[in-house]
């Protein structure tokens, strides 16, 4: 498990093959790559946080066979706010509720996954969300 109350600068947090990952309120910025990134069978939860200036994903997750969600989380000036990918064939549905993804590249981009959102605000981005490779977003405020 990763707690963090205090800041995180610079630095990638990426959880590998049958992890257990919670992380909370954790500051992530200016990462070459992704804010937090949970792989292969992690299983977690994303508890509120920064996620801005990251070179990829402030938030990379689920990446594949993932079971990872996402709770008020701010993500803001990244490639994507939030990344989700499946090259393993393993759909994951997972949660992003209460989150705030704004001036981003791409708000979220969802590969291959099936994205439940909540009382998100997903605007001020170039593209707010995209789905590819038969992954789906419901909005289950509209």
């Amino acid at each position: 498990k990763k707690k963090d109350t205090d800041i995180v600068v610079s630095e990638i947090y990426e959880y590998d093959i049958d992890s257990t990952a919670e992380d909370l309120d954790c500051f992530c910025h200016d990462c070459s790559d992704d804010g937090v990134s949970q792989h292969d069978n992690t299983t977690g939860t994303i508890m509120g946080g920064e996620f801005c200036g990251c070179g990829k994903g402030g938030i990379s997750s689920p990446i594949n066979s993932a079971k990872i969600d996402i709770y008020n989380a701010y993500c803001h000036d990244n490639d994507y706010g939030i990344y989700a990918s499946n090259s393993s064939g393993e759909t994951q549905n997972y949660t992003i509720f209460g989150c705030v993804l704004v001036g981003n590249r791409m708000g979220i981009k969802n590969v291959g996954h099936q994205a439940r959102l909540h009382g998100n605000v997903i605007k001020d981005n170039t593209t707010n969300i995209s789905n590819e490779s038969g992954g789906t977003t419901t909005d289950f405020d509209t």
